[in-house]
C-alpha cells in the first residue's frame, strides 16, 4: 500500500483562514499535515473548531529540538514548511531536511531596504536562505524581499496567504438578499494597537460627523492593548474580538471596509471583506491593496486624519447604486485567491 503523503508545518499562532487552508490541503489531496504551533494569542484567540482527522496540532513549547526532530523524523514528512525564521528550533529542523525533501519558508515581510532590513538581509542570506529551497510569500513586495534574500525567481511562490472565501462569500450572497435600508456604515477589523491607524480613524469620523452629520456609523471589531484608550462617539460601536464563524452577525448591507494602518505587510482582513463584498479604503502601508484594491475603492495616505476624512466623503456621495458596483468588484477579484490555489501551490513545491 502506498505511503500517505505527510506534511509537517512549524508555524507561529494558528488562525481560522489559514485553517482553512489546511482543511481544504487535506481534502483535496488526502495528505496527512502535522503542525506544530504557539498556543493562542490573546488579541486574536481564533476557534478553530472541530478539524480533520488527517490534521494533527501541536504545542511548540512541549518540544526542544531534539524531541522535536524526533517527532519530525517520525511523520516521515514530503516537505517542511516553516512559517517565519524567528523560532531556532524550526530552521535547524529545516537545516536537517534541506537535502531530502523541500523545505520552504514563509514569510510577509515588505522589502522597505531601511538599516534594520539590511542587516536582517545580511544575516538572512547566511542563516535562512541555505536552509529552504522555496519562499511562500503572499505579494510581489514580498518576492523583492525574498529575491534579495537569494531565492530564485522560479522557486519563489505567490499566493501564501488566502481568506476562508466560501464562509465569506456566502455572507455576500445572503446580504445580497437583505433588505437595503441596513445602517451605512464605515467597517474596521484588527487589534486595537496603535499602528493600525485606529486613532486617526475614529478621530477622523467624529470630525466629518460634528463638520457635515450624516446616517453613516463606524463599527469597529478587535480588541488589543489599546481597547481602554479607544474614543467613545454614539455613531462609533466597538463590537470587541468576534470569531469567524459568528463574522454575519455584523457585516450588512450597505457597509465599506477601512483598514487606515501605518504599517500592514498584508492584510487578509481585507481579502475577507472584499469575499464579503465590501468597497474598500485601504491606506498605502496595506500590502493586500496590490490585489484586493482595483476600481472598488478609495487609497488613502497613512497616519493621515484629513486623507482618511476626504476618502469617507467620497463613499458617503456616491449613490447606493455606484457602491453595490464597487461591492460586486470587490467579490470578483476576491477569487483571484483560494484556499484550494494555495494547497495546489503547496503541492507543486512538493512535486517540483
Amino acid at each position: 500500500m502506498k505511503q500517505r503523503t505527510s506534511i509537517f508545518i512549524c508555524y507561529l499562532e494558528l488562525s481560522g483562514y489559514f485553517m482553512a487552508c489546511i482543511e481544504t490541503l487535506v481534502n483535496k489531496y488526502d495528505v496527512d499535515v502535522h503542525i506544530v504551533r504557539k498556543l493562542i494569542n490573546k488579541e486574536a484567540p481564533f476557534d478553530l473548531g472541530n478539524l480533520s482527522s488527517s490534521i494533527t496540532l501541536h504545542n511548540s513549547d512541549d518540544f526542544n529540538y531534539e524531541s522535536l526532530k524526533k517527532l519530525a523524523i517520525k511523520t516521515n514528512p514530503s516537505l517542511l514548511f516553516c512559517g517565519g525564521w524567528g523560532d531556532k528550533r524550526y530552521l535547524k529542523l529545516a537545516n536537517l531536511f534541506k537535502k531530502s525533501i523541500p523545505t520552504v519558508i514563509g514569510f510577509d515581510n515588505k522589502w522597505e531596504g531601511n538599516l534594520k532590513q539590511r542587516i536582517l538581509l545580511t544575516l538572512g542570506k547566511i542563516m535562512i536562505r541555505p536552509k529552504f529551497k522555496f519562499a511562500f510569500v503572499p505579494g510581489e513586495a514580498q518576492k523583492k524581499f525574498a529575491l534579495k534574500l537569494g531565492f530564485k525567481n522560479n522557486y519563489i511562490v505567490l499566493g501564501a496567504y488566502s481568506a476562508d472565501i466560501n464562509h465569506f462569500s456566502k455572507i455576500y450572497e445572503k446580504n445580497k438578499q437583505e433588505s437595503l435600508d441596513s445602517t451605512n456604515h464605515f467597517l474596521y477589523i484588527g487589534r486595537y494597537v496603535n499602528h493600525k491607524g485606529i486613532f486617526e480613524l475614529w478621530n477622523a469620523f467624529i470630525e466629518l460627523q460634528n463638520e457635515t452629520p450624516n446616517n453613516w456609523e463606524l463599527w469597529c471589531i478587535g480588541t488589543g492593548d489599546e481597547e481602554p484608550n479607544k474614543l467613545s462617539h454614539p455613531k462609533i460601536k466597538h463590537f470587541g474580538f468576534v470569531q469567524p464563524k459568528n463574522m454575519e452577525n455584523y457585516l450588512k448591507p450597505n457597509g465599506v471596509y477601512i483598514l487606515p494602518s501605518h504599517f500592514e505587510p498584508w492584510g487578509v482582513s481585507v481579502h475577507e471583506m472584499a469575499a464579503a463584498g465590501y468597497p474598500m479604503i485601504l491606506s498605502e502601508e496595506v500590502g493586500a491593496k496590490e490585489i484586493f484594491l482595483r476600481e472598488n475603492g478609495f487609497e488613502i495616505k497613512a497616519k493621515s486624519k484629513e486623507s482618511i476624512k476626504e476618502a469617507m466623503k467620497k463613499m458617503i456621495a456616491l449613490s447606493q447604486e455606484e457602491r453595490k458596483a464597487l461591492a460586486k468588484q470587490s467579490k470578483k477579484i476576491s477569487s483571484e485567491i483560494t484556499p484550494s490555489s494555495w494547497a495546489e501551490k503547496i503541492m507543486s513545491m512538493i512535486n517540483n
